[in-house]
């Protein structure tokens, strides 16, 4: 009984944090979608406010990495920090801002 009854309470426990999980894409700061945070992703996102290439991929909130709100240069010289200078890593994206273009990005 003992046993039923601390697997329930860890079933209760766990199933909050998977649901949260799913309601995030991407890794905030991987502009991207490979996988990883690097050069590349600070290209992407020069591309997109630039020259019109695509949005940070899955979702717009993606190219959010020091979570002010906004996917905007400010988050190229925050991914380029911390590829090239140990600079803080990429943050949670402004989880809650994104709705209205494609949802949350998962926390790096």
């Amino acid at each position: 009984m003992k046993k039923i009854l601390l697997l329930s309470l860890v079933i209760v426990l766990i199933m909050p944090l998977e649901s949260a999980r799913a309601d995030c894409q991407g890794i905030c700061g991987d502009t991207n979608a490979d996988g990883s945070v690097n050069l590349s992703d600070a290209i992407w996102l020069i591309n997109y406010i630039f020259v019109g290439g695509p949005p940070p991929q899955p979702v717009l909130a993606c190219g959010d990495a020091n979570t002010d709100g906004v996917a905007a240069m400010q988050d190229v010289v925050w991914i380029i920090n911390f590829v090239f200078v140990s600079g803080a890593q990429p943050g949670d994206c402004s989880p809650g801002n994104w709705e209205s273009v494609g949802g949350d990005c998962c926390p790096f």
